[in-house]
């Protein structure tokens, strides 16, 4: 399965230099052609907390919007 833009995902690996743990919930905002996704980790207030390109195996879906 691959995401497609505005997926909510959540992170399952951490990226420490970026400032990602395991479980943040992030939004896809760019799909490059290498097959890595640009997602926005934001906080409640909607700042923004981290972007990064991650791969498809470090991300699973957040499932269907509430």
């Amino acid at each position: 399965m691959s995401f497609q833009l505005f997926d909510v995902v959540v992170a399952t690996e951490s990226l420490p230099e970026a400032g990602i743990r395991v479980g943040m919930r992030g939004v896809i905002v760019d799909i490059y052609s290498d097959g890595e996704y640009e997602v926005e980790f934001c906080n409640n207030a909607g700042e923004t907390l981290a972007m990064a390109a991650m791969r498809r195996s470090q991300l699973v879906s957040a499932g269907p919007s509430e």
